[in-house]
């Protein structure tokens, strides 16, 4: 079987399986080899010498941050992405009058409820930020920029739900006038918690990346 290999910048180290070494860009910390490439992973927590719970370098990193901060961030941005896709499929506005009541998803934010590409675009984007947070918790390779997707992602979907907002409350205006109460849907909410907490998590990530480097 084929084995990935790595090399250290300024040593003769020949990396070929996972584990931590030496940080490529600052040996003085490590950093962890997937096999594949460098990843964002802190340095592996210190362990008493001579205790029998000590960790081996070449120990996979879900069995040693597997209850620290980072995989807190992740779950969030697990959380993050399929309440941002949940959402799209609950009303993002209602109206009654009287006993009759009427709502509408993401997907019938056109006129007369016609399907529009706002409630698709936000939903792929959150199905993107569940995968992302999947991916970064099982600490499956993949390049950096993917990693840090979840900010670009929740951004994009931002700026739908910021021109849906605006659509919703004027569609609301004009109902209220008729003597009818409109109103912004659970949907809605849904989709800007799940798309904030996404945005707040990466950024986080990406924080806590910069600062084990």
């Amino acid at each position: 079987m084929a084995t990935s290999v790595a090399l250290v910048e300024g040593s003769h180290m020949t990396i070929h399986e996972p584990g931590w070494y030496p940080d490529p860009s600052n040996p003085s910390i490590q950093r962890y080899f997937n096999g594949t490439e460098w990843t964002d992973l802190p340095a592996p927590p210190p362990m008493a010498a001579g205790s029998s719970n000590a960790v081996p370098s070449s120990q996979a990193p879900s069995q040693i941050v597997g209850g620290d901060s980072r995989t807190v961030l992740c779950w969030a941005v697990v959380a993050g992405g399929a309440l941002l896709s949940i959402g799209t499929l609950f009303a993002w506005m209602t109206a009654s009058a009287g006993i009759i009541s009427v709502s509408r998803n993401a997907f019938q934010m056109g006129a007369h409820e016609s399907v529009t590409a706002d409630g698709p675009i936000v939903l792929i984007l959150g199905l993107i930020i569940l995968g992302i947070g999947i991916t970064r918790l099982t600490n499956t390779s993949m390049p950096r920029i993917v990693q840090r997707s979840p900010i670009i992602a929740g951004l994009g979907a931002a700026v739908v739900l910021g021109y849906d907002y605006h659509s919703i409350q004027q569609w609301a205006q004009s109902i209220n006038s008729t003597y009818s109460l409109a109103s912004v849907g659970p949907g809605f909410w849904v989709c800007c918690v799940g798309d904030g907490l996404a945005i707040l998590a990466g950024i986080a990530l990406r924080r806590a990346a910069k600062q084990a480097s």
